[in-house]
């Protein structure tokens, strides 16, 4: 959660607690957990070099514990894409993301969000890539999935409308693009309510010209 809200300090303060905790040798999924938010953490601090390996080591104590296939897995898959973007290994990120969304098609208990943060990374693969239309389709669907979770907090979902907006721009669309900065700047000025407005009710207006 405090990585969740960009509270470094105090998520690097727990993590290190979290360290101090003995984790039994026939425990594979704490050591993946611990793996994992190590991952992350160093990630969030710029520390790249370190990061891939705590993310394989998380890996392979999944593969241990026997859950490979669950979203777990396909969450650290994505943090991993990220990763290789961030360092422009985009045929390792594209292999890595094609292998996360197989798992979340597959997977019992996958959510919107983690649907969301998929493809938010598959749009930001594309976008280096200067596949706009991909990602238009990928940002979409990660919108749609947003919408249907109720728990997110404005921020997230204002980055995801505000990256959209800018892919509409690039392929001349710019009348939706207008819609979306709308909504957007709703977002900035208030906290999240109930009253969704679903992003294909926004898209429909903007195709008819309706205001």
């Amino acid at each position: 959660m405090q990585l969740e809200q960009r509270e470094i300090a105090k998520a690097r303060e727990t993590f290190r607690k979290l360290q101090s905790i003995p984790i039994p040798t026939d425990q594979p999924e704490n050591r993946a957990v611990v793996h994992g938010l190590a991952a992350t953490l160093l990630y969030t601090e710029g520390r790249y070099r370190e990061v891939e390996a705590e993310y394989l080591k998380a890996l392979g104590a999944w593969e241990e514990a026997g859950r490979g296939k669950t979203t777990d897995v396909a969450a650290v898959l994505d943090g991993l894409g990220l990763l290789y973007i961030a360092n422009r290994r985009y045929p390792d990120a594209s292999r890595t993301l094609d292998r996360a969304r197989a798992i979340l098609t597959s997977a019992n208990g996958a959510v919107a969000t983690d649907w969301m943060k998929l493809l938010s990374t598959r749009a930001e693969l594309d976008r280096r890539q200067r596949k706009w239309h991909d990602a238009e389709a990928d940002l979409r669907d990660a919108i749609s999935a947003a919408d249907r979770e109720m728990r997110l907090g404005p921020a997230v979902l204002k980055s995801l409308l505000d990256n959209y907006a800018y892919v509409l721009r690039k392929i001349h669309r710019g009348r939706e693009a207008r819609l979306i900065e709308a909504r957007a700047a709703t977002l900035h000025a208030r906290a999240w309510t109930t009253g969704v407005v679903d992003i294909s009710e926004l898209l429909a207006k903007g195709r008819n010209g309706q205001k």
